[in-house]
Parts: structure tokens; C-alpha cells; sequence
């Protein structure tokens, strides 16, 4: 059986299209695993509905405990010997979890994942990866996380085995991580795993008009910055690659320099923390950053943060966290 677990809160304007498409997967050895976080809108009253409409929908209500410890309580709660994720802002074709699970049996897997893509209002994106079915290295498995960065989740396209993280040594979520906590976490299940299988067909797809990063909440990008570097320690034990490390510190510099640029934006004067945060700018070596544009805007908002914040302001990175 597969347990999917759906963390929800505040999501009544795309919910039953999610519900929906997992209600109707044409593999039915499912438990469906709905999350509350203490909803405030009706988000609530709609997974009651489902979980009345079919007994393979289980309700848990927590009371805003954060997205790392509601995803803890569902694996926790999963009864099934595989685990996948699904972002309630999101909904999966059909056939994503049979073609998942009929690959893993095929294949003796450990993990399965599979392409995505991304709609937007004008257009779909399909990121870049294999256009075949193949086995990837936890390495090849890593880097293809980073080259598909694009979305707010790194689980959601994947089938797990449920005992990767229920097994010494156990993986669950830090809870007090709130960005990036998915990517340390697929770093491990990669590195436990004897085998990744990918396959090449885009069946989940994501919805960017309904992920909007919350801006408001800046202090959650804090705790990102801790997540990349402990992935990045994990890594660096694990003899990876030069130019995969180099992609992730390539984030946490991309994420530290937006921290910046929007404290200055909002509070110039607070000349403590900027100094807290721009000093992240010097962890690394600029040689060890292959991204110009990245590079050109960090050695200048070294030397002067203004001049760095037009430069930072006018760029695509701007966009990106």
C-alpha cells in the first residue's frame, strides 16, 4: 500500500482539484493521508467531506505546529510500505503513483521519481532531466534536484520507501527548519537508498500561481540558510562532487543575499543585522561561484551594500530566493 500524505492549511480555493486527482488514481491500494494545520478557512470541512466520500482518506488535525512537524505525523501515522508526498496547491495525472510503484516492483527500487511540470498562467514548463527511464546515483539523483530548483518542493514528484525513513538511521524533518528542510531530507533518503529509478514521463504538476512565496515571513528563510549548510556537510562527507557542491553553496548565497536585500529594503538602519547577514557573503570563496551575474552583485554588495541593491534590484536573481 502507499500512504500519500497531503499537509494542508489555508488551501480551500485549490484543494478538491488536488483531492480530486488523488481520488481517482488508477492504483487503488492507497491511504491518503490529509494534514490540518489549523486552517482557517474551509479547508477543514472539505477533507471531512472526502474522508466520508471514501474510507481511503484519513483526517489528522494539528494545531499550526509548522510543515516539518506536520509532515513528521504523517509518516508517523503511514500504515503503508510506501510514501509519497503531494503539495495541496498541486494535483498528479492519474497514473502517477501506478507507474511509480509498477517501476520500483520492475526495478527492486528504493525510490522512484518522476519528471514534472510546471503550469503558469501563459504556459507549461517542463524543467530539464532524462528523456529516458534510467537508475541515477544518489550523486546524479542531487544535481538533478538542483537543476529542476524551481519549485517550492523537492518530495513531491517521488515514491519512498517507508522504511528510508523509519529505519536506522531515521530520517524525519527538523522542525525547527522552514526552508529547504525537503532538500537536507532528499539528500538523505538518496545517500541511504540502494536505488533511485527515474522515470522520464512528467505526471505531477505544479501549480505556480498558487505557491506565492509569503515575503512576510523572512525569518523563515533564516532557518534555510542552517538547512543547505548541513546538507552541504552531509555532502562534502560523502566525497560528492566539486560542481554539485558548488550549485548549493550557489543557493545559500542566493538565499543569504535576498535576506540582505530585503532587510535593506525594509529596515536600512538596523546595521547589526545587516552586518549579521552580509558577513554570510564572505563564506565562501567568489572562485567557488560559477554563476557571474551571482558573482558580479555579491562583490559589490560587499564593498557597498547600496550600489549592490541596484545591481540586485535590476536582476533576474531578484526573483529567485
Amino acid at each position: 500500500m502507499i500512504s500519500i500524505i497531503v499537509t494542508i492549511y489555508n488551501s480551500e480555493k485549490y484543494l478538491v482539484r488536488c483531492l480530486n486527482s488523488l481520488r481517482y488514481q488508477t492504483y487503488h491500494r492507497l491511504e491518503i493521508i490529509l494534514i490540518d494545520d489549523g486552517s482557517t478557512d474551509s479547508s477543514k470541512l472539505i477533507c471531512e467531506k472526502y474522508q466520508k466520500l471514501d474510507n481511503r482518506f484519513r483526517l489528522i488535525n494539528t494545531n499550526q505546529i509548522g510543515l516539518s512537524a506536520v509532515r513528521n505525523v504523517g509518516i508517523l501515522a503511514a500504515k503503508g510500505d510506501w510514501i509519497g508526498f503531494v503539495h495541496p496547491a498541486d494535483w498528479v495525472e492519474e497514473i502517477m503513483f501506478e507507474q511509480l510503484m509498477t517501476t520500483i516492483t520492475i526495478h527492486e527500487a528504493d525510490i522512484a521519481a518522476c519528471k514534472y511540470v510546471e503550469e503558469t498562467r501563459d504556459e507549461l514548463i517542463f524543467p530539464p532531466g532524462p528523456e529516458d527511464k534510467r537508475f541515477l546515483s544518489a550523486e546524479e539523483a542531487i544535481r538533478l534536484l538542483l537543476l529542476q530548483n524551481r519549485t517550492e518542493s523537492f518530495l513531491c514528484n517521488k515514491l519512498f520507501s517507508i522504511k528510508l525513513f523509519t529505519e536506522e538511521p531515521v530520517i524525519m524533518f527538523d522542525q525547527n527548519i522552514h526552508l529547504y528542510e525537503d532538500f537536507d531530507v532528499c539528500c538523505q533518503l538518496f545517500l541511504k537508498s540502494r536505488s533511485i529509478i527515474y522515470v522520464s514521463e512528467p505526471r505531477y504538476h505544479y501549480m505556480s500561481e498558487n505557491h506565492q512565496w509569503e515575503s512576510t515571513k523572512v525569518e523563515n528563510y533564516y532557518s534555510g540558510s542552517a538547512a543547505l549548510l548541513r546538507a552541504l556537510e552531509r555532502l562534502e562527507s560523502q566525497s560528492i562532487q566539486l560542481d554539485l557542491l558548488w550549485l548549493i553553496k550557489e543557493m545559500y548565497l542566493r538565499l543569504n543575499l535576498y535576506l540582505l536585500m530585503v532587510l535593506y529594503e525594509r529596515r536600512p538602519k538596523d546595521k547589526h543585522q545587516l552586518k549579521e547577514i552580509k558577513r554570510n557573503l564572505y563564506r565562501f570563496k567568489l572562485s567557488e561561484i560559477n554563476d557571474m551575474a551571482l558573482k558580479r552583485i555579491i562583490t559589490t554588495a560587499r564593498v557597498n551594500l547600496s550600489a549592490g541593491y541596484y545591481m540586485w534590484e535590476n536582476s533576474d536573481i531578484s526573483k529567485t530566493k
